[in-house]
């Protein structure tokens, strides 16, 4: 599928609407699923959990096709507003590609996530253009920027460890991919640290013909 010219904004969740905690990735702990629970009903939502997002199978939540099948779920259901992952981790990559995209199209909700939700992210944004939100509820911090962002529709800066990079581990992983094939234009960042090792891989795909330009940024 080509990649859509313009982007698809879902519409916000509103106090009193559905939504649906998900583990695509990783499996969560009862407690961080109980946490983020807490958070969005404390935000005025109905919050639903996935059929498999406490099941465990290595590392990640269950099998692929069961992981698969609660997100398609989610984003049938028209009573569902929102899609939220548990965590991020390891392993929605393996299901990104997958994805009920014409049930998305069809109803577009938010899916919010970060770290390998990532995956999701692009594939949702390759295949149907879905603006996502890159956000987590556990903290005070990460769940005020989520709620802005979800809720209200305003800009979100949140401040982080600069040594942690999850995110971009998983955007620089698919950028080799067909997941990588819809992001045309510059890419800018400013690493304080990892510099050479985040240069050099994207020096390395430049090379393939992946990326075609990097613009440097001092820290």
């Amino acid at each position: 599928m080509i990649a859509p010219r313009s982007t698809l904004i879902a519409p916000m969740p509103r106090p009193g609407d559905h939504v649906r905690l998900d583990s695509p990735a990783s499996f969560p702990s009862r407690e961080l699923v109980a946490e983020t629970k807490a958070v969005l009903e404390s935000w005025g939502l109905v919050v639903e959990i996935g059929a498999h997002a406490l099941d465990q199978r290595g590392f990640m939540a269950g099998r692929d096709e069961d992981r698969l099948a609660d997100l398609d779920d989610a984003f049938r259901d028209p009573a569902v507003r929102a899609v939220i992952a548990t965590r991020g981790g390891a392993g929605a990559y393996r299901i990104a590609d997958d994805l009920d995209f014409a049930a998305v199209l069809a109803d577009p909700k938010p899916m919010v996530g970060f770290s390998d939700i990532t995956a999701l992210h692009l594939a949702l944004w390759r295949h149907c253009g879905l603006a996502g939100i890159h956000g987590f509820l556990a903290g005070s911090r990460s769940a005020a920027a989520t709620r802005k962002l979800l809720m209200a529709g305003e800009p979100a800066v949140l401040h982080r460890d600069p040594a942690s990079g999850a995110g971009l581990l998983a955007f620089l992983i698919s950028v080799a991919t067909p997941l990588g094939c819809a992001m045309n234009g510059p890419f800018l960042a400013k690493f304080a640290r990892n510099g050479p090792f985040i240069a050099s891989g994207l020096g390395g795909y430049r090379t393939m013909g992946s990326v075609r330009s990097i613009a440097s940024c001092p820290s």
